[in-house]
């Protein structure tokens, strides 16, 4: 698969464009559903870095997925994201949502331009830049585009952290808002109706029945994946239940994924493969969420079995 910047750019806008946000202050926003202590687990934080041209969405992600308990910072480089971090000692969720590629971030800056920061590429950052500390982290999300399909990567970058585990897609991962206005006696089934297209695409933390008795306008966070660049926004759903819906096919909703969890090298290098068969059969690759548990993997670079060599 080829991951063209500018491409992925129109992928977002597209999507955005397709049902924009409702006017208003990303920032205020971000103040009203960030920065909560995550008290179970002893006063260490989630934290969001957000790449910057993407800070409309990032409360609805918030929300949607981290039950509005992250600090957010927007980032739009490395080096905001390293700073961003040293601002913490111990962080309990790391989630980086912004743009990417297999093995590397990328990063947009006010030209519609990209830079590309590899993830081998940040340790060679901390080294040159001493001292700034990195923060202890437990979890580390990806929510990039394809940047799970450089699995060996992704454990360098989760041993700069002492990270426990290490979590990416092998998918382009899109995602839009919609609008829901919800008036004075609407029902739970009025609310289902009016999301009847969106029902299997909204955020995992979304409920509908949180709507009942909120009258006015909200917005609620819509995301899929696919294997390609299409700009293509989500399709009307199905007319009914039994129908085909061969439109969708190329939106998969994220609870259509396989899990992959590696727990050593051996399994590592079994992945890697997988994904380089996937990669000879794009369109009906399924859809991994890539998870790599760190504890088998010693500090330096992983050890890759039967003759394999590192990156």
């Amino acid at each position: 698969m080829t991951d063209t910047a500018g491409a992925f750019s129109a992928i977002i806008a597209s999507v955005m464009a397709a049902d924009p946000p409702k006017k208003g202050s990303a920032e205020d926003l971000m103040a009203k559903t960030s920065g909560k202590a995550f008290a179970s687990q002893g006063g260490k934080k989630r934290v969001l870095l957000l790449a910057k041209d993407l800070q409309k969405e990032g409360a609805l992600y918030n929300t949607g997925h981290l039950k509005g308990e992250a600090d957010i910072k927007l980032v739009a480089s490395w080096d905001g994201m390293a700073n961003a971090l040293a601002g913490y000692a111990t962080i309990s969720e790391l989630t980086i949502l912004g743009h990417a590629s297999p093995g590397g971030f990328l990063f947009k800056d006010d030209d519609g331009n990209f830079t590309e920061t590899t993830l081998e590429g940040v340790d060679a950052w901390y080294k040159a830049h001493g001292s700034v500390s990195k923060p202890r982290i437990d979890a580390i999300r990806l929510q990039s585009c394809n940047i799970g399909l450089d699995p060996e990567s992704l454990v360098g970058f989760a041993q700069l952290f002492q990270a426990s585990t290490i979590t990416a897609w092998n998918h382009f991962y899109v995602f839009s808002s919609s609008t829901i206005t919800v008036r004075g006696k609407a029902s739970l089934d009025d609310i289902l109706s009016a999301l009847r297209d969106k029902i299997g695409y909204l955020a995992p933390d979304f409920r509908p029945e949180a709507l009942v008795g909120r009258s006015g306008t909200h917005r609620v966070l819509v995301e899929w994946y696919r294997v390609d660049q299409d700009e293509a926004p989500l399709p009307p759903a199905a007319q009914s239940p039994g129908d085909l819906n061969m439109a969708r096919k190329n939106f998969k909703a994220a609870s259509t994924k396989q899990t992959r969890v590696v727990t050593s090298p051996a399994e590592l290098q079994t992945l890697k493969e997988e994904l380089i068969e996937f990669g000879l059969i794009e369109p009906a690759k399924p859809l991994l969420l890539i998870t790599v548990e760190m504890a088998a993997f010693a500090a330096g670079r992983p050890s890759v079995p039967d003759g394999g060599t590192p990156r």
